[in-house]
């Protein structure tokens, strides 16, 4: 369990016996796919006989790796009141859905207000952090943006998604199976699986999860996926439902680019372990009671990720609005800069943890505010967080209201 997290309490028990559960089920599964747990580990020693069996053997390694993967996998699956059997069927159910060949198919094909800068200051990047050019601020000098965060520059709902004029197409889910491939103009119903590189999605509507089909994803990013950009798209749940899903949910090792995307109705916007979110607006989070812990970005491990000027509000007192994690890793070179931000346990979460210590964790000249809690967060602002760690930093963020410091 991660000792950061809010809420411990109601997490379900692990240990021998979910062990010993998640091996029953996956020796189910296996045999029920025509492959054992012998014939996929020597299919990783040495070339199969023929392609079915080939393809059987590696359909139950991948199961496999993917039940090791989701034992402390995303916050969803490991915060529940379900029982031990009921957690473990749940992962098995989501491994057979991530390591399975998709077979739905697509149908027939502002002006933001600014502030008046005061005085302006540059912040260094470190050599050995994120590789991102040295940043320029201005001093702030209009507090209050939440309530319109587009009057202060800020993404909205007015300067994110499908951008105006743009005539969409209805669909249904697409697998984005080609390199290269972009998806453009489509109001898809279902998901978008996305197993190329350097794919694109652009002025796209995509509504997903329970009530439209039956994914843990609007959006899945699986392994090998690289370069994925998303721009000037609405990613999201019918609204109103209750959700326990990503928006973008990154399974891979891949760094997804999403940027002008309105991102709403999930109990997670992006989770991702690098990457960047820039210019987006992601809020009115979806949350089933007692299973989800709700949160705007989040990074389960290693790190990468880069986060800026994006609105993220989450109006639940629990995760984060933002939220680094050792899940699979150490936390290094990640970058929170010019965001708005409210809401969640803490605002933030720094990604400290047992695994190891952090690295270029920075927090940059960001806006934090009090429109769900005097605090932020509910708990406080900023939580696993240590500034002692080499590179780490924590420097002209203030509060919204009253364009105050936020101290450490």
């Amino acid at each position: 369990m991660h000792g950061s997290h809010k809420n411990a309490s109601n997490t379900t028990p692990r240990g021998t016996v979910i062990a010993r559960m998640v091996c029953a089920v996956g020796l189910v599964l296996a045999l029920g796919a025509g492959s054992s747990a012998a014939t996929a580990t020597s299919n990783h020693s040495r070339p199969s006989v023929g392609g079915e069996q080939s393809a059987k053997a590696k359909s139950a390694a991948s199961w496999h790796k993917c039940i090791a993967r989701v034992q402390h996998r995303h916050h969803w699956w490991r915060y529940t009141h379900r029982t031990p059997k009921q957690h473990v069927l749940r992962k098995a159910k989501f491994c057979r859905s991530v390591t399975s060949t998709p077979v739905t198919t697509p149908k027939p094909s502002p002006t933001a207000a600014t502030t008046t800068p005061t005085a302006t200051t540059t912040t260094p990047t470190p050599t050995d952090g994120p590789t991102t050019p040295p940043t320029t601020t201005t001093a702030p000098t209009t507090g209050g943006c939440a309530d319109k965060p587009s009057s202060c520059g800020y993404p909205d709902e007015t300067n994110t998604g499908v951008p105006a004029g743009v005539k969409l197409k209805a669909s249904g889910s697409v697998n984005a199976s080609k390199d290269g491939q972009v998806i453009d103009g489509l109001d898809i119903r279902g998901e978008i699986n996305v197993t190329a590189k350097n794919v694109t999605i652009k002025n796209t509507r995509v509504t997903g999860g329970r009530g439209v089909g039956t994914a843990d994803w609007v959006v899945i990013v699986r392994p090998g996926a690289d370069n994925l950009t998303i721009v000037d798209s609405e990613i999201m749940t019918p609204v109103g439902s209750q959700q326990d899903i990503a928006c973008v949910f990154n399974i891979g090792d891949s760094k997804p680019t999403v940027k002008r995307v309105n991102i709403h109705a999930c109990s997670a916007g992006v989770s991702s372990g690098g990457g960047l979110v820039e210019d987006s607006y992601i809020h009115g989070m979806a949350s089933v009671p007692g299973l989800s812990h709700d949160v705007g970005v989040a990074s389960n491990g290693s790190g990468g990720m880069t986060v800026r000027h994006n609105t993220i509000f989450n109006q639940y007192d629990q995760t984060a609005a933002v939220a680094f994690y050792q899940d699979f890793g150490t936390q290094k070179n990640n970058l929170v800069e010019d965001n708005l931000l409210a809401g969640g346990g803490y605002c933030v979460y720094g990604g400290a943890g047992q695994k190891g210590k952090t690295a270029n964790i920075r927090f940059i000249n960001n806006r934090f505010s009090k429109k769900y809690s005097p605090r932020c967060g509910y708990y406080g602002v900023v939580a696993s967080f240590d500034l002692g760690d080499s590179g780490n930093a924590w420097t002209g963020n203030y509060w919204d209201e009253d364009l105050k410091a936020v101290n450490r």
